[in-house]
Order: structure tokens, then sequence, then C-alpha cells
């Protein structure tokens, strides 16, 4: 057996949903960590205070927390792709509140919602990682997508200190958040393309998200 004959054994599950998954992962992690290095000198830039900085990212992590719950149910409700392509749509528009900023309190509100957005489609796309893996492949297919988390963000500081000598920290920042709203779009325009992987799911209605949540 040839080396590229146990290439295509060992990795031949990189394919369909997984493989888009996979490339709009890379995507997404190197425009998260992008703007990252210099995130809070650009916020207190904008007026807030040391206080007010810690306050933003505890609004965040109370919105990260807040919907894993429902995202679930959501996943199992309507289906994992239209969570997964239509949420990240809305944070790539959630980030253009941070490239537009005029003052602090646009960037607590757009960390609440892209924790929020984030917070819900999570199951989704989890488990449409899971249900596109062979059962054999899963431990690999996991292991692949956390060395991506790994290594995909690495340049990303390199490219913000780039952008911070040549425009200064304001207009840097800004540019960096211009970036990731672009990669962003690319991904979620990617994962137009999934399969949905679950069947007898209800045709979503935004307005009847909350009225179909469990009560009990």
């Amino acid at each position: 057996m040839t080396f590229i004959d146990t290439l295509k054994r060992e990795f031949g599950f990189i394919k369909g949903n997984y493989a888009i998954i996979v490339i709009s992962w890379i995507l997404i992690d190197f425009a998260g960590e992008l703007p990252g290095t210099y995130y809070a000198l650009y916020v207190l830039k904008l007026g807030a205070t040391e206080t007010i900085l810690g306050m933003i990212g505890f609004s965040g992590f109370l919105a990260l927390a807040s919907m894993q719950f429902p995202g679930g149910y959501l996943a199992d409700k309507f289906g994992r792709k239209w969570l997964v392509s239509s949420l990240t749509f809305g944070m790539a528009a959630s980030f253009i509140l941070y490239a537009v900023a005029p003052s602090w309190p646009f960037i607590l509100i757009g960390v609440v919602l892209t924790n929020l957005l984030n917070s819900i489609y999570q199951p989704a796309l989890m488990s449409i990682v899971a249900d596109s893996l062979p059962p054999e492949n899963r431990g690999m297919g996991f292991g692949i997508i956390m060395l991506i988390t790994s290594t995909s963000t690495t340049p990303g500081p390199l490219v913000a200190g780039l952008l911070h000598n040549q425009f200064g920290l304001v207009d840097g920042m800004r540019i960096s958040y211009g970036i990731v709203v672009a990669l962003f779009l690319a991904a979620a325009f990617l994962r137009l393309r999934l399969k949905e992987t679950i069947t007898n799911t209800v045709k979503p209605k935004l307005w009847e998200l909350w009225r179909t949540y469990p009560s009990r």
C-alpha cells in the first residue's frame, strides 16, 4: 500500500459536511483571534474604564452561558443546518458593532449579541460534526478540530501588530474587525452548503422560537 493510499484510508472521512465545518472553522478561529491582541486597549480608548472593561467581559460570559441549553433544544427541534448557517451570518453582522463603535456601549452590545448567538448555535455545530463523522473516526475528527483551534489563531497577533503599526490603535482595530466580518461571512456562505443530518425537523419561525421552548 502506497503512502497516498494510506492517507486516503486514514483521512478519507474529511469530506462533505465535515470538510465544510473544518474550512469554515479555520476562517472563524483566525478571525476571532485577530482583534484580540489589542482588544482591551481599543475598548479603553473608546472611553471605558478598567471596571467597565471587566463588566463587559462578565456580561459576555453570562450571555455565553445563558443559551447553551435552549440552543441544544433548538438544534433538535429545528435542525442543525439552519441554526449553524443563519447564526454564523448573525455573528458576522454583530461584529460590525465592534468595527464602527464610537464608544464603549457599542462594544458591550456587540459582546452580548455575539456571545448569545455563539451560545445558541454551538450545540448544533457540535451535533452536526458528530453526525457527519463515521463512529470509528469521531476521535480523530474532533482531534483535528482541536488542532485547528490551537494553530489557526497563531498568525492573528502578528497580523494585528502589523495593522497597529501601519494604522494606529483605533483604525487598526476597525480594519481588524472589518476582516473579522468578511471572514465570518465567508464561513457563513460555506455553511449554507451543509446537509441537514436529522429528519422530521420543524420549519423555523422566529416568532415561535420561545413559544416552542419546553415549559417543563
